[in-house]
């Protein structure tokens, strides 16, 4: 009886140690950014705003930075959507989220190559993976009427060579890019190191 016991603990504790069991969390990492600003664009009802970039690594899209602000009297959400973008136009629909208002104040942030600021926008529950290559765009909309609108920064030069600003159609305009940051995040085990094995990149972190 005493050693049926022992190997029923061992088979327990090998279940446990299974991949799903190993993974501890995701860590984000820095992928594309555009830091430059002289210029603010709106978004309310009628007028949607994004930008398309070029993914730089395998992982999952975890997050993105925008400098964003409100004006007037907004009560609409901002809803920032995730698309595939391909010959020029916005494609499949990978995911949505919204911000806020709450989260926003009628100042710009100024976004920090070494720091995230208030306004990053969370995207690691969508579960979307990514690989190098990839391009992608954010796109952000709202039910807001002008003149209380979303403001987005951006530069009126193209001074980020692997995508550019999306206008309200989804098209886009190559002589000019959003202030943003991505980050794509990398699966991180118990023991502290990464794997590229995609097939635990849709796990759920405890």
């Amino acid at each position: 009886m005493k050693s049926t016991a022992s190997t029923t603990v061992v088979i327990i504790l090998i279940g446990c140690l299974t991949p799903a069991a190993a993974f501890a969390q995701m860590d984000a990492g820095l992928d594309q950014y555009q830091l430059l600003s002289d210029i603010g664009w709106a978004v309310h009802s009628v007028s949607g705003l994004g930008q398309w970039f070029t993914v730089g690594t395998d992982g999952v899209l975890s997050g993105a930075e925008f400098s964003l602000y409100s004006a007037g009297t907004v009560t609409e959400d901002l809803v920032v959507k995730v698309f595939d973008y391909t010959g020029g136009t916005l494609g499949a629909l990978r995911g949505s989220t919204s911000i806020s208002i709450a989260d926003l104040g009628p100042l710009e942030t100024e976004l920090d190559l070494h720091a995230v600021t208030t306004t990053l926008i969370p995207l690691e529950h969508l579960g979307l993976a990514v690989s190098s290559g990839d391009a992608l765009a954010i796109r952000f909309t709202t039910a807001s009427i002008s003149p209380a609108i979303y403001g987005i920064r951006g530069l009126m030069s193209d001074n980020y060579a692997n995508g550019s600003r999306v206008g309200s159609n989804g098209d886009a305009n190559p002589d000019s890019d959003l202030m943003f940051k991505t980050f794509v995040a990398q699966p991180v085990f118990a023991d502290g190191f990464e794997s590229s094995d995609t097939s635990f990149w849709s796990l759920t972190q405890p």
